[in-house]
């Protein structure tokens, strides 16, 4: 699909309330289940895109899996980027600037009547949040291949894969970084990791790129991230080839190859570890 060229969207005077917007507003492409407590979307974003103020009528979280966004909120500029976790309470003033590759970003939106069923995730959802998390990062990438699925189980297995990664986030927020907060060469090393972790990189050469020590950058990377700079480029290696296996059929060996992984079996072991699956079993599943 091509995108048309984004339109930028004219920011409300301050005296004026903020529209409600869905979540998948400016999407030309999306794909939803509602389960109830809960909606997902799978929703891509085009590059360039930018959202002024606006508001959601429902609570948002949201998981990046691909391309880049900065959300303006409260103040602050959150800089969200693959394996990126952000979340919005209902009626949280915010505007997205989408980078010059756009976005594709899983998002959870409980329902309005659901306070009960997931109080126990209040603390995540009650305040804005923006930390990385590989193990979100890979639930997500499951919830968004059983969007794609076609059989009567959807429902049940989005629930669950829902539930299990809101209790996920919910258990660390309290402990969890605020990527914002970072200082720009952290950043930086963050970035350059999203953008070639399809490369052989080596934490010197990234510390040499940013200008500082080696076990310096690993310490803080892990600190400000909440994960490794390696887990961070395994899940992303894990996203690019799940994408792969599921939108071509290029053989499983050549798609391994090209994620960045050694061989099919060293693509195997990070599939079963990280999304509970093969690839073959991906495939199938997700053209079933």
């Amino acid at each position: 699909m091509e995108y048309e060229p984004p339109v930028r969207e004219p920011i409300p005077m301050q005296n004026e309330p903020a529209p409600h917007l869905p979540v998948t507003a400016g999407s030309p492409a999306f794909q939803s289940v509602d389960v109830g407590a809960f909606r997902v979307s799978d929703t891509r974003f085009p590059p360039g895109l930018w959202l002024g103020p606006h508001t959601h009528e429902r609570t948002s979280f949201g998981v990046i899996l691909e391309g880049a966004l900065d959300v303006e909120l409260a103040g602050c500029t959150h800089a969200c980027r693959p394996g990126c976790v952000e979340t919005k309470p209902a009626d949280a003033r915010h505007a997205n600037r989408f980078g010059h590759r756009g976005a594709r970003v899983l998002v959870v939106e409980p329902a309005l009547d659901a306070a009960d069923v997931l109080r126990p995730a209040a603390g995540l959802l009650a305040s804005p949040h923006c930390f990385m998390d590989p193990y979100a990062a890979a639930l997500a990438i499951r919830l968004a291949a059983e969007l794609r699925a076609a059989d009567e189980l959807v429902a049940m297995a989005v629930e669950g894969l829902g539930l299990e990664l809101l209790a996920h986030c919910a258990r660390g927020v309290t402990g969890a970084p605020t990527a914002a907060r970072a200082p720009r060469w952290l950043l930086e090393s963050r970035d350059l990791l999203v953008e070639r972790f399809r490369q052989p990189l080596r934490v010197g050469s990234v510390a040499l790129a940013v200008g500082v020590h080696p076990a310096y950058l690993a310490r803080m990377f892990r600190a400000h991230f909440g994960t490794t700079m390696a887990g961070l480029v395994r899940v992303l290696r894990i996203e690019w080839a799940a994408r792969r296996l599921t939108d071509t059929d290029d053989a499983i060996a050549t798609i391994a190859v090209q994620a960045g992984f050694t061989d099919q079996s060293s693509l195997t072991r990070a599939l079963r570890a990280h999304l509970g699956t093969t690839p073959a079993r991906l495939r199938r599943h997700a053209r079933y």
